[in-house]
């Protein structure tokens, strides 16, 4: 039996016999690396938003467009403002609105202009009356001027229209007040009324007179400091349909003021003194004849330092001077031709109103006792 060696008696671990192979170390028993590039899968990258417009820019193009140019404008600005903060489109969208917006505002002001224009003047023919209807400013008028619509102020539209046109009202006169300090706008209308009422007497005549409103255009205090104190006296017709002519076409010639009678002139009755009165054939009976017409003397007017119109005398001493000159006239009427019937003297003399409106006329009649007369009694 062979006894194994023991482990002392082992040789040396590195020893080996001379002719034997080296062996291998441990790390040149691996494999060499070889060297390998690999290439990692990138995932593609995600697919782009896509840009939302701006919804202001789109609110403001349509508000742009319908013409709401307030609100189209302002949407623009903070359409711009907002989609520039967002990165969002709609930039032109907004443009264009406030675009329109500017133009509504430019074809506005033209349509305004020309509106304003039109509210200052109206077409005339060559003698100047209204040839064309249209929506004016009531301070505008001029006088025979007709229209339609109520007087409230000089800032009042009306319908100017010719006056063989239907129309309700119309300028009879036009006049300037004194030139004084404004009193207020009370006072100036009652001045108005007086001047007014003077120059629109006549109309008592007409035939349409029962449905006569005055009306008067006055100034107001910015008006008169500027210089402006003209006064334009109207009527309104409130009768039963309307008007299509001028109000002096509804006068009656066979009518007259007491301020035009003249002497000769036979009149049928006396109604009052301003009221129209009926003229008729001297052959016809009548009430009374007018012998004389004469003025009531002005105190003060030869005064060079004098300025403006007298104030009334009062009613006692206007009656004296008429009677006064009433006799001396009718004296020297009949003095070589006396009546051939039994007359008695009437007078007619202005009152303070008249007077105010710069009536000064006296009237000197006769009339038959107690009957009508039948024949002039005035020598011509």
């Amino acid at each position: 039996m062979t006894t194994p060696p023991s482990a002392d008696d082992d040789p040396e671990p590195g020893w080996a016999p001379p002719d034997a192979p080296v062996p291998a170390s441990p790390e040149s028993a691996l494999p060499e690396p070889v060297p390998v590039t690999v290439e990692w899968a990138v995932p593609p990258p995600p697919p782009a938003v896509p840009e939302r417009t701006n919804r202001l820019a789109i609110a403001a193009l349509a508000t742009g467009v319908i013409g709401l140019v307030v609100i189209g404008i302002g949407l623009g600005i903070a359409a711009l403002v907002q989609a520039g903060r967002r990165g969002e489109k709609g930039r032109g969208l907004a443009v264009t609105g406030i675009a329109a917006s500017v133009v509504w505002i430019i074809a506005g002001g033209v349509a305004a202009a020309l509106a304003v224009g039109s509210m200052f003047s109206v077409d005339r023919d060559a003698s100047g009356h209204i040839s064309k209807g249209g929506k004016v400013l009531a301070s505008t008028l001029r006088q025979g001027d007709c229209f339609t619509g109520r007087l409230h102020g000089r800032a009042t539209l009306v319908t100017a229209t010719p006056c063989t046109k239907p129309h309700d009202g119309e300028i009879i006169a036009t006049s300037t007040l004194p030139d004084q300090p404004y009193s207020g706008d009370r006072d100036v209308r009652e001045d108005a009324a007086i001047l007014c009422d003077s120059r629109t007497l006549y109309l008592v005549k007409s035939t349409r007179y029962r449905y006569l409103r005055p009306a008067y255009l006055v100034p107001d205090e910015a008006a008169w400091e500027s210089g402006n104190r003209q006064v334009a006296c109207a009527v309104h017709y409130a009768g039963p349909g309307t008007l299509t002519t001028p109000v002096a076409a509804t006068v009656d010639t066979n009518l007259k003021l007491y301020t035009e009678l003249a002497a000769g002139d036979c009149l049928k009755d006396w109604a009052n003194e301003g009221a129209a009165l009926p003229i008729v054939e001297c052959t016809k009976p009548h009430e009374f004849q007018v012998a004389a017409v004469f003025g009531l003397p002005l105190p003060g007017v030869d005064d060079p330092a004098y300025d403006g119109f007298p104030p009334y005398p009062g009613e006692k001493k206007a009656r004296k001077l008429a009677i006064r000159g009433c006799d001396s006239r009718l004296s020297k009427v009949f003095k070589k031709h006396p009546p051939r019937v039994p007359v008695e003297e009437s007078y007619i003399w202005p009152g303070e109103d008249q007077w105010n409106s710069g009536i000064t006329t006296v009237i000197c009649m006769v009339s038959g006792q107690g009957r009508k007369l039948k024949r002039s009694v005035v020598p011509h």
